[in-house]
């Protein structure tokens, strides 16, 4: 992957890398936020997971799309 690259996959690993693996067995809010794919869960302090705690901040997903839209 280059910087100019548009791999979207490429995008999302590396973010989830950058942010950390803690997501590693759930679906990681840090990636899926506003979207269909996720509707619950994140870590709301160090090591404790909360299965019922939704993430109200968009996803990265959601941001690289709306860049790669323009």
């Amino acid at each position: 992957m280059t910087k100019n690259s548009k791999d979207i996959v490429g995008m999302l690993c590396f973010a989830e890398v950058y942010n950390g693996l803690g997501y590693n067995n759930n679906i990681s809010p840090y990636i899926w936020s506003g979207t269909s794919a996720y509707k619950s869960g994140k870590y709301s302090k160090d090591n404790i997971y909360n299965k019922k705690a939704i993430d109200k901040q968009p996803g990265i997903y959601i941001l690289i799309r709306k860049i790669l839209r323009k």
